[in-house]
């Protein structure tokens, strides 16, 4: 697979999953597990009732109403989630039924058009050693207009919190938020005008209108700091901190997260910090800070065990196993995600299963195990398709498509992704709807079909600025520029990734400037240019190298080497090319010195860094816990080679594999942190191979240097490579001809994005 595809195939899909399992686990949907039934109490009028409760108990009262009378029952939990409902009983049709959050107000009220009983009924959520205690305050008297209202508003709210989170439904739930809005407003009741507020909001983020999202958002935040409601105010900020990084905009939501889980902490809301601190992994990671994105979900899932909060379990599980993956972590990462797996089969939530399984896909799907990956995503589909998920069932079938398009089947791919599409536009999910777009101009592309290409690439632009997704839009720019190019039209060429170039510098996204100026080189020297295309691949390889300097872990570092090896590729080619222009012009021993360089880049790093003492200057108690590891580590792999080597259970093998597996991590992070703080691991960073000179002072007189730079794509002339042989053959004895490089045509590896 394409590293290019592959990290905006990861980012997308896992992004999508990572914050349904996050926002399902902030919402705290905690399993019920058993009912310890009470008795039947009587529930008087302006009497307010307090009660402690525990986890899987059931609370229930009864209120008696006279015909005509108007009730209303505000609950008010605190430490636990309720589940509420309220029902009428002798036939009396049920009226009803909501979650009520720890920290916040719920409202139910009804109108008995005859005599007769009602029975509230409140469940608390999680198990027997969750406990908490809410507050109940019943109003009942004779119904006015604006009780009458208050009821409408209630439900419309009731009705439209489900619809909140789908493309396919989203519509619908502002239509009915917008009706609750102008009634509470209305009655002037300012907490659930708020509430109302941070759900359209949702519902907004849902459709991928982000800066409407915003708009709402913020006015939500503004009425809660006014209430002085903190466990509102953590929702909203926690939300504009989803809104944020799906914008891309990850310094913002972490600032957005940082305040929100500052105030789950003064208010000791440990289930909301828990949630919080998945999220704001979420950000770290897509600002490839893994240390701090392992940092905050290993402190969510402790979390979750000790709130006993379990999809917010799986949710972290999930999260490390993301982590993992973009580290080539991928044993650990499949470990993560099969005890996600678990979980969500434990506690039967299906979305959950179908999410992990997809998780467990992409991981096959890296590692080039495609009948696997196939495997893991129609599992995902099977389920989703039964508990009618049409989004993550669009999910699914591209990501089916990917497989496809990697194995070359690409009509199946086709197949697969305007299925995909379908329903992309069916839930009006245009985030998802762009992806697939692009992704069919890809395969397209790859046919050599560039027209139909900057079809669906035009359709996928168009979507980007609609939804403001400026980044996207500068990859889709590319695109197109790189499309035209296969037309050989190089002005458009040059224009569209021009124009991404702009973008790309705009926001600062040094990766998408690098692969936007190796495409305009690319165009360049297709037309001739060859020193203007010199030019930009140059500034495009001391992008790639600034950045690879800054990636601290090794496997990460290495990984990032391979993604922009077809740069270094290209600029040996163009030197040639220039060499066979003008062969005294020395190009040809810049293109051994460039070969030199990207053949021994890694192999350069490690050798200094081994050679030098990049621990000199560092915190010694930084070093002690990186020795401490390091000794730890040593002795529990000792242990692993006893167990194995006598009969022993499969529950100890895994319980010590897991403990090796938890301290290898330990001990990448604190490596990967010395490195960051040495004074010296800087000097590091730019190792240099021998110049061409130097080579030449390493051979004697009767020993020649023949290196070949070996691409995907040959296009030279045979006449080419006869000729410079004949030239090698001649000067056969001479010192001087080992700058005679045979330089062999590159490969034009042009980004799969």
């Amino acid at each position: 697979m394409n590293n290019r595809t592959r990290e905006r195939f990861i980012r997308h899909t896992c992004l999508v999953t990572a914050l349904l399992l996050c926002l399902q686990s902030t919402a705290h949907s905690r399993g019920f597990i058993g009912q310890a039934q009470s008795e039947v109490k009587q529930l008087e009028p302006g009497q307010p009732l307090e009660r402690e409760i525990a986890g899987g108990q059931t609370h229930n009262y009864q209120i008696r109403l006279g015909a005509g009378q108007f009730l209303r029952v505000v609950v008010e939990p605190k430490g636990i989630d309720l589940s509420v409902a309220l029902t009428g009983l002798g036939g009396m049709q049920a009226v009803a039924a909501d979650v009520a959050r720890s920290g916040s107000l719920e409202s139910l009220s009804a109108e008995a058009a005859v005599a007769g009983d009602f029975r509230l009924t409140a469940r608390a959520l999680g198990t027997g050693r969750i406990t908490g205690s809410y507050r109940l305050r019943l109003e009942v008297r004779a119904p006015a207009a604006e009780d009458r209202q208050r009821i409408t508003a209630e439900q419309l709210m009731i009705e439209a919190k489900p619809l909140v989170a789908q493309g396919s439904t989203a519509q619908r739930a502002i239509e009915k938020l917008e009706q609750a809005l102008a009634l509470w407003r209305g009655l002037g009741e300012r907490y659930f005008e708020g509430r109302t507020l941070y759900f359209m909001g949702r519902a907004y983020s849902s459709l991928s209108q982000q800066e409407k999202a915003i708009e709402y958002l913020n006015q939500a935040l503004a009425i809660y700091r006014e209430l002085k409601n903190r466990q509102g105010e953590v929702g909203v900020l926690n939300y504009l901190g989803v809104v944020n990084h799906r914008l891309s905009r990850y310094e913002k939501a972490i600032e957005y997260l940082g305040r929100a889980l500052q105030i789950a902490r003064d208010e000791k809301d440990r289930a909301d910090e828990g949630a919080v601190l998945n999220i704001l992994g979420n950000a770290y990671r897509d600002m490839s800070q893994y240390e701090k994105a392992i940092e905050c979900y290993e402190q969510s899932l402790f979390i979750a065990r000790q709130v006993e909060d379990r999809q917010g379990e799986a949710a972290a599980l999930t999260n490390l196993g993301n982590v993992f993956r973009n580290l080539n972590r991928y044993e650990r990462a499949i470990e993560s995600f099969e005890q996600g797996l678990l979980i969500a089969r434990e506690v039967k939530n299906r979305v959950f299963e179908a999410n992990t399984l997809s998780n467990l896909g992409i991981v096959y799907t890296i590692l080039n195990r495609y009948e696997r990956a196939i495997e893991y995503y129609e599992q995902s589909l099977v389920i989703r398709r039964e508990v009618k998920d049409r989004t993550g069932e669009g999910i699914s079938l591209h990501n089916i498509g990917i497989v496809y398009q990697e194995l070359g089947r690409n009509e199946k791919a086709i197949e697969y992704y305007e299925q995909a599409l379908l329903i992309a536009r069916e839930v009006k999910r245009r985030v998802g709807e762009g992806n697939t777009l692009n992704n069919l101009g890809n395969v397209y592309r790859g046919l050599n079909r560039h027209e139909k290409a900057i079809e669906y690439y035009e359709q996928a632009l168009l979507i980007a600025r609609e939804i403001k997704n400026r980044q996207g839009e500068g990859e889709l720019l590319n695109n197109v520029g790189i499309a035209y190019r296969g037309l050989s039209r190089y002005e458009k060429a040059l224009e569209y990734s021009g124009q991404a170039l702009v973008i790309a510098r705009e926001l600062k996204e040094r990766r998408d400037e690098a692969a936007a100026l190796s495409s305009l080189a690319q165009a360049e020297r297709d037309r001739g240019n060859l020193t203007r295309a010199r030019g930009l691949i140059e500034e495009g390889l001391q992008i790639t190298e600034s950045l690879r300097s800054e990636i601290y872990n090794q496997q990460s570092r290495a990984t990032y080497f391979a993604s922009v090896k077809g740069y270094s590729e290209f600029y040996i080619d163009l030197l040639m090319r220039q060499h066979e222009a003008n062969p005294v012009g020395g190009f040809d021993a810049l293109a051994l010195e460039a070969n030199e360089r990207a053949r021994a880049r890694g192999l350069l790093e490690l050798l200094t860094e081994a050679g030098a003492n990049i621990r000199q200057g560092v915190d010694g108690a930084l070093l002690e816990r990186e020795r401490t590891l390091a000794s730890q580590l040593n002795a529990k792999a000792a242990s692993q080679v006893q167990l194995l080597s006598k009969p022993h259970t499969p529950e100890r093998a895994d319980a010590l594999k897991q403990e090796i597996s938890q301290l290898e991590n330990d001990y990448d992070q604190v490596q990967a942190q010395v490195r960051r703080v040495s004074p010296r691991y800087a000097a590091l960073t730019q190792p240099q191979p021998l110049k061409f000179a130097q080579i030449q002072q390493q051979l004697d007189a009767d020993t020649l240097l023949l290196e070949y730079a070996l691409g995907e794509e040959a296009q030279l002339p045979l006449g080419h490579y006869q000729r410079f042989a004949d030239e090698l053959r001649t000067a056969e004895g001479r010192a001087d001809q080992a700058e005679r490089v045979a330089g062999l045509r590159t490969a034009d590896r042009t980004q799969h994005q």
